[in-house]
């Protein structure tokens, strides 16, 4: 029996690792083209091939739709090392950082993994960041570093919870040392962009994401690229980005939240356009309360109707700006 079950194990594991390694290099659309013939997501199993299903559907415009396969899976075999991270943070989306340490303090140490180690601390950090309480914080993400020092991810950890104390130029320092770690590496790459943003270096923001999106199969780089544009007043570009980015986002309709967004921003550029029959269409295909009451007053207004843009300079904003 073992010896006919091991080639198919085998076969599986072989699977998951061609995929991670596309993954990791940003290749989303030729790992996921690369599991048709298998099946599709459901190919990869067990914990750790379900973790990276779920963040493999994140990468192709479908978030909800990842993160209920990694909700799945940790229902069917609550694994930590590979699925603690990301259910935890779900966690945390739905009802708050404090629900989530209590999920991660229950992890044992001795049952995690150098990896899962890290990624287990580093959410740690992250939720008590939430709470303002960046010294705790700081020890968690430590301990993050102690299990794997060079794992880029960490990097970009720490420059979230220095953005979030609005130590911007330091967070910026900390994101290119994961860069430097791993050039192109998607996340850094946005955080980094962000980071630009804030400073107000908007020109070296927008190169840095014109040269990923032709180094990496990223959707959500091409949408970031696009939201930046459109604030440069570019428009004819970022709606040239966004069309690059559909066929990077195969799973956005999987995702009806996702897909209402993707086409309140078609409708947004192609009103920035002067193409008011698309705005139109594509508000009300949105079901957005915001994009449907534009497309309203598109309907009505756009003989008489007139836009009005205000100069607006500039503005940094703290962290968080609508609490004490």
């Amino acid at each position: 029996m073992h010896d006919s079950i091991q080639p198919a194990i085998d076969a599986v594991e072989e699977l998951e690792s061609k995929t991670l390694s596309l993954y990791d290099d940003g290749r989303y659309l030729d790992a996921f083209e690369g599991l048709e013939a298998y099946g599709g997501l459901k190919a990869l199993t067990g914990p750790s091939g379900r973790a990276l299903a779920g963040r493999l559907a994140a990468n192709l415009g479908a978030q909800r739709y990842g993160s209920s396969i990694h909700l799945r899976a940790w229902r069917a075999q609550p694994e930590p090392n590979s699925l603690g991270f990301f259910v935890a943070m779900e966690i945390a989306r739905h009802w708050g950082p404090v629900r989530a340490l209590a999920l991660l303090d229950d992890f044992r140490e001795a049952e995690l993994t150098p990896d899962g180690m890290s990624e287990i601390a580093s959410a740690r950090a992250y939720m008590l960041a939430s709470l303002r309480d960046f010294a705790q914080a700081e020890r968690a993400l430590a301990q993050a570093f102690e299990a794997t020092p060079q794992r880029p991810w960490l990097h970009v950890t720490k420059g979230t919870l220095l953005a979030m104390q609005d130590r911007t130029e330091d967070a910026t320092a900390a994101i290119r040392e994961a860069l430097a770690l791993r050039p192109f590496y998607r996340p850094a790459v946005q955080a980094l962009a962000d980071a630009l943003v804030q400073q107000n270096q908007v020109a070296e923001a927008q190169s840095l994401l014109i040269e990923a999106s032709t180094k990496l199969q990223s959707g959500q780089i091409f949408l970031q690229l696009a939201q930046l544009q459109r604030e440069l007043s570019q428009y004819e570009s970022a709606q040239r980005q966004l069309q690059a980015a559909l066929p990077l986002l195969p799973l956005r309709h999987r995702d009806r939240d996702s897909a209402a967004e993707f086409a309140g921003f078609q409708a947004m550029l192609a009103y920035d356009n002067g193409q008011f029959d698309e705005a139109i269409r594509l508000g009300e295909e949105s079901g957005k309360p915001f994009h449907t009451t534009v497309a309203e007053n598109l309907r009505a207004n756009r003989e008489s109707g007139r836009r009005v843009v205000l100069d607006v300079g500039f503005t940094l904003q703290h962290d968080v700006t609508c609490v004490p």
